[in-house]
């Protein structure tokens, strides 16, 4: 995912943003920037946090931006955390951000597309349709059933 234009909001001067590379994460509590991050935009960082990890805690430097998402989502003055993640990734967008709308992940046709949108507009709960779906199945005529042929009729 690219998370477009993430830049320093107390300037917000032009050339102060950026394109950068971002992975949504469930498991985030909050979200996080890396160096590069840092540098490209130039900010300056505004305390320090502890920051908790899957096998240890440390001190991390915490610095203000804003977001603005592929769909056209803007997110203003989010508190972020200084870490380095994997595989060339220049943020991570947590649940501090995922919190505020709609996440959807579809995959029709193997054709992975998610979605997010602020503010969330409805509870898409898919058991409760499913149930739902259930209890029509359940209550039409069963059509198309074959006869097992392991079951033999008695004479």
């Amino acid at each position: 995912m690219i998370s477009d234009a993430v830049f320093d909001p107390l300037t917000a001067t032009p050339g102060r943003f950026g394109n950068f590379e971002a992975i949504w994460d469930t498991g985030a509590t909050g979200s996080v920037i890396t160096q590069k991050v840092v540098d490209a935009l130039q900010i300056s960082p505004i305390g320090l946090t502890m920051v908790g990890g899957v096998n240890s805690s440390q001190l991390s430097q915490e610095y203000l931006v804003n977001f603005v998402l592929p769909s056209q989502v803007g997110i203003r003055a989010v508190r972020v955390t200084l870490g380095q993640l994997p595989g060339g990734l220049e943020a991570l967008i947590g649940m501090d951000i995922i919190n505020l709308g709609d996440l959807h992940i579809s995959n029709v046709g193997g054709n992975t597309v998610m979605s997010f949108r602020v503010p969330s507009l409805e509870v898409i709960d898919f058991v409760k349709i499913a149930d739902a779906q259930k209890r029509v199945q359940n209550s039409s005529p069963r059509q198309g059933l074959r006869p097992n042929p392991k079951k033999r009729k008695r004479r």
